[in-house]
């Protein structure tokens, strides 16, 4: 996990250093049960998985996509390079929109993002993807951008009528959609990379309270996702 403000033991550092320098009895009790608090929260993997599963937008299943969308617009990350071969990127939106391709779902790729560009289409063209079904915007670094630059590239190439899917990450879902209304691109969009399911979420067990390093995880993405959200309303993006 990465050492940011959004990682939620960073958080709970920030609360212990209070509690430490707090001279105040009364409030360093508080301090104290604040601390306990956040850890059980950031730490209890069910609450974590909860607060996620409704973040996650729900969309389009594939089974019901039965005509092919001329375009799959594939929001980056990527793939990053590793020692010898590339390695899928923050999450599994890459290889599942290739799965979707593979499936019929859509016609050609546009990729979105500066992420590894270069290294995403060869491995798209070395799992037999023809290089004119892949076609790149390399420009966009968020997802206000990628909306923007993908609508200036699709005008350009005169396919900003065509039939497009929006595939990305299910938690990150809510906000693309957004952006891409608000440039007025007009996209179908497909969730992939979801990390819960209703079964798994509503029910509750003995384990449910048991401190999981997983949960510290899924805080961290949730941080950011909220904090982009905020951000990105008080710039007019969404």
């Amino acid at each position: 996990m990465n050492a940011t403000i959004f990682n939620p033991l960073f958080l709970t550092i920030i609360v212990g250093v209070a509690y430490f320098f707090s001279r105040n009895d009364v409030w360093k009790k508080r301090i104290k049960y604040f601390g306990l608090f956040l850890l059980f929260i950031f730490t209890n993997l069910w609450i974590s998985n909860l607060v996620l599963h409704l973040l996650e937008y729900e969309s389009i299943k594939p089974e019901e996509v039965t005509t092919p969308y001329d375009i799959g617009i594939v929001l980056g990350p990527f793939l990053e390079v590793g020692e010898n071969f590339p390695i899928l990127s923050e999450s599994n939106r890459f290889t599942q929109a290739i799965q979707l391709y593979k499936q019929n779902k859509f016609n050609k790729f546009l990729l979105s993002g500066n992420d590894n560009k270069d290294v995403a289409k060869q491995h798209l063209i070395d799992l037999c993807v023809p290089s004119e079904d892949i076609l790149i915007e390399d420009i966009s670094s968020n997802t206000y951008e990628n909306a923007l630059l993908s609508k200036r590239y699709l005008e350009q190439q005169g396919a900003s009528s065509k039939s497009l899917l929006l595939i990305t990450s299910a938690y990150h879902m809510g906000r693309a959609k957004k952006c891409f209304n608000e440039v007025g691109l007009n996209v179908t969009p497909l969730s992939v990379d979801y990390e819960t399911s209703c079964r798994e979420t509503w029910s509750i067990s003995l384990s449910s309270f048991i401190p999981n390093y997983r949960a510290l995880k899924n805080w961290e993405r949730l941080f950011t996702e909220f904090v982009s959200i905020v951000y990105f309303k008080l710039k007019g993006y969404i």
